[in-house]
């Protein structure tokens, strides 16, 4: 009860899809719990096994469909990932035709044995959680920081679905399986829960941020300098591994000062964090954010599947940015500002081990010439490394 409220209460101040989806997973996943273990059963003296078995055929593979689609979205990652997309997808629909399936015999063959079509959908619910941990994975994989949170999750997950259908088809190891179905259970909404709060908490304040409806200070918590160049470093190896390309988006701000003279240097902050927000929201969460420098916002993204959804990015990242604001309001002297910018985007193919720095400064050269020709959008890929150990840019491939 008490997850429930707290989804509730998140859900009611952040107004937002992600957060009353949370609710609805919280909601169907506790439901399902509740009615597995029997409970409705014992509060309403029924002994008639048959009376919710509709809802227990159908309510377990729906709650496994359910948590497939979640965290598929709540990952980011459908639109990025052919595997990613193709085992959500596929488990979904199967979840959903096997309890839809299973309600439709009941009804048809109503003398069908309880158990043989519970123990049905305990195997299709059981696929879920195997699923769940595959994807996962391949969050951690793809640089997903929260990701090993619902790895760890899904374990617990696996617990509570093998427990309570073992309650549910009468299979009795005494208190101690109520109170390992009980505790898994619990366990598994808490780290969900935790983690679905802390991303729609980030979200939120990017959001807030880049509306200009949160102060900040000057220091953007952005990684620079050696540290950048390791996260970006970083990044390209991950998508080495997976025999995938990285791209590096620089950003470039070539009006940053334009009111410092007016309004002084507070004012660059605030535009430095809105568009940070911006940056980042545009980019999404698993993607590397840093600072070149004050005008120069760089990220990089691991395991490039298709170069289309980074130019779709750069193009969201572009309206997004390109939107004039008002600034200096909680000063009591509000400036209009239009930023004036330049995007640049380099691909680094899987089969080089291209030099990180070399692509960060290509990047922002192409942001800044970007800028300058008033294209907003550069590409180019950097070539492999050659026999001097160095790496160079091959000719453009597009521009705006």
């Amino acid at each position: 009860m008490l997850l429930v409220l707290g989804a509730m209460v998140d859900a009611l101040r952040a107004r937002s899809l992600s957060a009353w989806r949370g609710l609805s997973f919280v909601l169907l996943t506790s439901a399902t719990a509740i009615l597995l273990c029997g409970l409705p059963e014992f509060l309403l003296g029924i002994t008639d096994e048959r009376v919710f078995l509709p809802l227990k055929l159908s309510l377990g593979p729906l709650t496994g469909a359910l948590s497939l689609t979640y965290l598929g979205v709540w990952l980011g990652l459908n639109a990025q990932d052919r595997l990613i997309k193709v085992l959500i997808l596929v488990g979904s629909i199967l979840s959903l035709i096997a309890g839809t399936g299973a309600v439709a015999w009941y009804i048809v063959y109503p003398a069908t044995s309880a158990k043989a079509l519970l123990l049905v959908s305990a195997l299709v619910s059981a696929v879920s959680p195997l699923i769940a941990f595959i994807v996962g994975l391949r969050g951690i994989l793809l640089g997903d920081h929260l990701a090993h949170w619902m790895v760890f999750a899904t374990v617990f997950l696996a617990i509570t679905v093998s427990a309570l259908y073992s309650i549910s088809l009468g299979v009795d190891y005494g208190g101690a399986m109520q109170v390992l179905t009980a505790c898994s259970t619990v366990v598994y909404l808490v780290i969900v829960s935790t983690v679905t709060h802390q991303r729609n908490k980030i979200l939120h304040r990017l959001k807030k941020l880049s509306l200009g409806q949160e102060t900040t200070d000057e220091i953007t918590g952005l990684p620079t300098g050696s540290v950048l160049l390791s996260k970006v470093d970083d990044a390209m190896w991950r998508s080495i591994r997976v025999g995938r390309e990285t791209a590096v988006v620089a950003v470039w701000m070539n009006n940053l000062y334009a009111l410092s003279d007016q309004a002084g240097l507070h004012i660059e902050h605030e535009i430095r964090a809105r568009l940070t927000a911006n940056v980042r929201r545009a980019m999404g969460s698993r993607s590397v954010v840093g600072l070149m420098q004050a005008r120069c916002f760089l990220t990089a993204i691991s395991a490039v599947q298709d170069r289309a959804e980074i130019e779709k990015k750069a193009q969201r990242l572009i309206t997004r940015i390109n939107m004039p604001m008002v600034v200096g309001e909680f000063t009591g002297e509000p400036f209009s500002y239009a930023p004036e910018i330049g995007v640049g985007v380099v691909y680094i193919p899987h089969r080089s081990h291209g030099d990180p720095l070399a692509a960060m400064d290509l990047a922002q050269n192409l942001a800044l010439t970007a800028c300058k020709e008033k294209s907003k959008l550069l590409l180019k890929e950097l070539e492999p490394v050659n026999q001097m150990g160095s790496t160079k840019p091959t000719d453009l491939i597009r521009s705006w």
